[in-house]
């Protein structure tokens, strides 16, 4: 018994011993044990152990630790639950301080076996980031079996709070959670890149496998975004919100947004970290209006190049990439965009978009300008404005103005399409090369429109055409060949319907037909070169009254013709109709110098007269030309060099502007250079016929000639109906002003308007511009015409002096003059005097004459005369003289008659009018005017029956007229208005005493004695 309680006293020793150990072992043996758990050092200033029911409890306080974890810890409770071998019941930790330094080189974190772990009310400073624990709840950890958690962190510099729980596993030295997390006022300014905001986020998450992964929702208040180069100004956003999902491995993280609404617009964000560095940057967008990527987004940074021609529309990003030392690149769809580039204007553009630093590529790029479309364009645009792209089209040519210069072109209907490639720099130019073709191409040019089909290349400025076809009515011309600015080779052939001609050339004259074309035209270097052929045979055309070609009749024009700038040099030109042949080849200088070689051959006119409407019976004769011109200067101011001849045998020819043919010319003119001699040895027109003419003349710049013309008869009417032109001058300048020589011309019989003459003769000088008649002598009005006189042309306006007289001609003729038609006097007339005046026109010349004129009649009968008749009836002369003068039967017979006049300007004005008669004496002063064809005169009439009127018998008168009292009856009157049906007023009634006998004989002689 004794040896019993022995052992079971020294058991209680040893127990005892045991518990003291412990005791006061047991803040050593915790801190030893901490170090090993944390993989550092530990000191633990208090530590107690307990036991109730099975569960030890250690409390160990005031901790201080160091190693990869440093700081102080309160509270460290520890419940094991002896019943069940080494099973922690609970491990509590609250009232703490930590650092976490990051990876701290060890195994890592081991679980171990508990019901419940918690960690309460501390604080801990990770890699310089602190946050709060509120609280850390673990339940039933285990190995391989199930556990809970919830934790509680926050607040900290970055976040407000963070609540997660779920539950998980631990196996094969892992981890396998799932849970639940929600975060609260995460300050977005504590990331890389500086965005500024408060976001609220939550969402389910799961770590397997050493990884972690989030999907769950955000919302962010104020969001703002600065850019940098990226962006020309802060990104401002009241609100956004999205889904989120996250992964974390190791020392990587990716933070993906999705369904982030910007102005109606999704966006999801990609962010990639690298030991917590931003990495990486990944956006893609719905469709968002470019006028916000235009208000925000640097644009001069990425694509530049394309940015400045498109406006308006929507864009979507599809991608847009940044990776730490890389340069951002994006691919965009865009749609209802509109491109603005120089002339060309696209709406609607659709396509994609890949925008680098340097390059923008672009394919399935569509777009329209009106009707029209391009579509399948691709390519590459670089930075330097160099371009490589390639595409198809299809254009209305109504289109085509707005963004081409068509000039007066119009396009009214049709399509074009086919294939283009652009490429090159805009500093070198861009190369620009396609085809395509035509399809039912109405176009308008000026009144002119045309239906154009083919096909067509083009490179650069440069078409080609293989070929294109231009029909319209029985029109159909094939084009072959290629244009440019400054250079054209066009082959063209076919036939052209003269109708459409009209609108491009002004024809003087009707046509009608189908016209062969068989040509080329070529244009380089400025210079114009159309050379082939034209065929006319079935061209019907006539120039009215002159000419007439009926279709069948053999009409061609070969032609080689070069043109540059004013200089036109024809080559060849060859032109055939019927048996007319004309040949020309020359050419012209600066538009004024012509040289040429032309030569004309009609074998026989009666083979072509019925072309110019001559009698086929009559048309005869040949004409052959042949003649070298050189220095033909317009406007002729020298004769130019000429040499050849012109023959013209028994020849019909009819002339613009002639009413009648000539016929019967036999010409023959030699030209030797310096001199010509033409001669014309008969020549009729109608009833005009010239016997002989002769025009010679001799030196170029000062030429002397000689003109002589014989004349059968003269018909103006033959010519033209009434003449009533200007009179030329001669301009300073001109050839005429440098010419002198000697006209003769002679002529049997004359007949212009209602004046005839006879036996007519001019011969006068032209010199100095003046016109000199030295010998004008004709039989005119039965009697003769002898004047001569100066024509000065020399002036704005010709100045004409006449002087000289027309003898024994018809009484009359002077009133006739003026419009007097109701007149009739027999009896010969003349007219003496002297007039001069300037005007354009023989009316103007005359209405502005001034001069003498003296109009003079002897022994005459005035058988009818409106004027004296008005005046007798209103003086009651009738009644006077009734029984002894009978008018009707005998007329008015007078011994003299005829007046002084001064004319000026067209006015004739006399004071001694006088018809000196034996029944009376009419005497008179007044005006005659020229221009209005009126009289204004004072009109005294003295009826003197039969008596013999000499001063010798006045006693004899006295006896017989004169009246009681008084002296000679005499009656006075004013006479105006026109001068064929003037007004006739009485003036007065009275007699003449015998100191006005004087007056009366100065009335009765003066006249006389200037005449005779």
């Amino acid at each position: 018994m004794r040896k019993a309680a022995y052992i079971i006293s020294a058991l209680i020793f040893l127990c005892a011993l045991f518990f003291l150990l412990i005791r006061y072992s047991l803040p050593s043996l915790s801190a030893y044990a901490l170090g090993k758990v944390l993989n550092g050092s530990a000191h633990v200033a208090e530590a107690r152990l307990g036991y109730e029911k099975g569960i030890i409890n250690l409390y160990l306080q005031n901790i201080h630790i160091k190693g990869g974890i440093e700081g102080s810890i309160r509270d460290w409770k520890i419940s094991m639950d002896v019943t069940q071998g080494i099973y922690f019941k609970s491990v509590a930790i609250s009232n703490f301080d930590v650092t976490v330094a990051g990876s701290t080189g060890g195994k890592g974190f081991a679980p171990f076996p508990a019901e419940l772990l918690e960690v309460k009310n501390g604080k801990v400073t990770y890699e310089k980031d602190k946050f709060s624990v509120s609280e850390i709840v673990i339940e039933n950890m285990n190995i391989g079996k199930p556990f809970t958690f919830r934790a509680d962190i926050g607040p900290s510099d970055y976040f407000d709070r963070i609540s997660v729980s779920g539950e998980g596993t631990y196996k094969s030295k892992q981890f396998s959670v799932k849970g639940t997390t929600k975060a609260y006022n995460v300050n977005l300014a504590s990331f890389d890149g500086n965005p500024k905001g408060m976001a609220d986020a939550s969402g389910d998450f799961v770590v397997r496998d050493r990884k972690l992964t989030l999907n769950g929702q955000f919302r962010v208040k104020d969001f703002e975004l600065h850019g940098g180069q990226y962006l020309k100004k802060p990104l401002f956003v009241q609100e956004l919100k999205g889904d989120l999902a996250a992964t974390i491995s190791g020392n990587s993280m990716e933070i993906e947004t999705e369904n982030v609404l910007y102005r109606n617009a999704p966006f999801a964000v990609t962010l990639r970290f690298k030991r917590y560095d931003f990495n990486e940057f990944h956006l893609s967008s719905g469709f968002l209006g470019v006028e916000a990527y235009e208000e925000y987004v640097g644009l001069q940074t990425i694509g530049a190049e394309i940015w400045d021609i498109i406006h308006g529309g929507s864009a979507k990003i599809r991608k847009l990439s940044w990776t730490r030392g890389k340069a951002v690149n994006a691919e965009l769809e865009i749609k209802d965009v509109a491109v603005r580039y120089k002339n060309f204007d696209f709406k609607g553009v659709k396509g994609l978009l890949s925008l680098g630093e340097r390059t923008t590529s672009f394919s399935g790029m569509s777009g329209s300008s009106g009707t029209s479309k391009v579509y399948d364009v691709s390519g590459t645009v670089a930075k330097d404005r160099s371009i490589d792209a390639k595409g198809k089209y299809s254009l209305n040519l109504r289109d085509i103005p707005s963004f081409l210069d068509v000039g007066e072109f119009q396009f009214i209907g049709g399509t074009t399409d086919g294939s283009l490639e652009v490429s090159g720099k805009e500093d070198s130019g861009y190369r620009i090369s396609g085809a395509g073709k035509l399809r039912e191409a109405d176009v308008r040019w000026k009144k002119a429109s045309v239906s154009a089909s083919g096909s067509y290349r083009f490179a650069d400025d440069e078409i080609t055409f293989e070929p294109l076809i231009i029909t319209k009515g029985n029109t159909s011309i094939t084009i072959k060949g290629k244009w440019k600015k400054g250079l054209l080779d066009l082959l063209i052939k076919g036939g052209l319907d003269t109708e459409h001609l009209m609108p491009f050339i002004k024809i003087p004259f009707d046509t009608a037909g189908l016209m062969d074309l068989d040509m080329n035209i070529r244009l380089e270097d400025g210079a114009w070169n159309v050379g082939g052929s034209l065929g006319m045979d079935n061209v019907y055309y006539e120039l009215l009254g002159y000419m007439k070609k009926e279709r069948g009749i053999p009409n061609k024009a070969r032609f080689d013709v070069v043109a540059k700038g004013k200089d036109v040099h024809v080559r060849d030109l060859r032109y055939t109709l019927d048996n007319i042949e004309l040949d020309l080849r020359g050419g012209i200088e600066g538009n004024r110098k012509i040289s040429m070689d032309v030569a004309l051959n009609v074998d026989n006119v009666a083979k072509v007269a019925h072309l110019f409407f001559f009698n086929e019976k009559t048309a005869r004769g040949d004409i052959a030309l042949k003649m070298s011109i050189r220095d033909l200067s317009l406007p002729l101011k020298e004769f130019p060099h000429m040499a050849g001849h012109v023959r013209v045998r028994n020849g019909f020819l009819r002339l613009p502007g002639l009413k009648r043919p000539l016929r019967n010319i036999d010409l023959v003119s030699d030209f030797k250079g310096d001199e010509f001699d033409i001669v014309l040895n008969s020549f009729a027109c109608g009833k005009t016929a010239i016997r002989k003419g002769r025009f010679r003349v001799k030196g170029r710049q000062a030429p002397q000639f000689s003109l002589s013309v014989d004349v059968d008869h003269f018909h103006s009417g033959d010519f033209r109906d009434e003449y009533e032109g200007k009179i030329p001058v001669i301009r300073k300048d001109s050839i005429l002003a440098k010419m002198n020589g000697d006209i003769s011309v002679r002529a049997k019989a004359v007949e212009a308007q209602s004046i005839k003459a006879e036996d007519l003769e001019l011969t006068g000088v032209l010199s100095d511009r003046k016109l000199s008649i030295a010998r004008f002598r004709a039989n005119i009005f039965g009697g003769q015409c002898d004047v001569h006189g100066i024509a000065d042309l020399s002036g704005d306006k010709p100045h004409m002096y006449v002087n000289g007289r027309l003898s024994r001609i018809k009484g009359g003729l002077f009133l006739q003059t003026f419009g007097a038609k109701n007149e009739e006097i027999d009896g010969n007339a003349f007219i003496y005097g002297n007039i001069s005046g300037v005007g354009s026109t023989l009316k103007s010349l005359i209405s502005k004459a001034d001069g003498n004129v003296t109009v003079y009649s002897r022994d005459g009968v005035i058988k009818r005369w409106n004027l004296l008749a008005k005046t007798f009836g209103t003086l009651n002369i009738y009644d006077l003289l009734k029984g002894k003068v009978d008018f009707a039967k005998e007329g008015l017979a007078y011994k003299k008659m005829g007046a002084n006049f001064i004319v000026t300007d067209g006015v004739f004005q006399t004071d001694n009018f006088l018809i000196d008669s034996p029944s009376m004496v009419v005497t008179g002063k007044g005006n005659l005017d020229f221009n209005s064809g009126e009289i204004d005169a004072n009109l005294q009439v003295a009826p003197l029956i039969t008596l013999d009127r000499t001063i010798d018998k006045i006693p004899i008168l006295r006896n017989i007229l004169k009246r009681k009292g008084g002296g000679f009856l005499y009656m006075a009157c004013n006479v105006s208005g026109p001068i064929d049906d003037p007004l006739v007023q009485v003036s007065f009634a009275n007699t003449v005493g015998s100191k006005t006998l004087e007056i009366l004989r100065n009335m009765l002689f003066l006249p006389v004695e200037v005449f005779e």
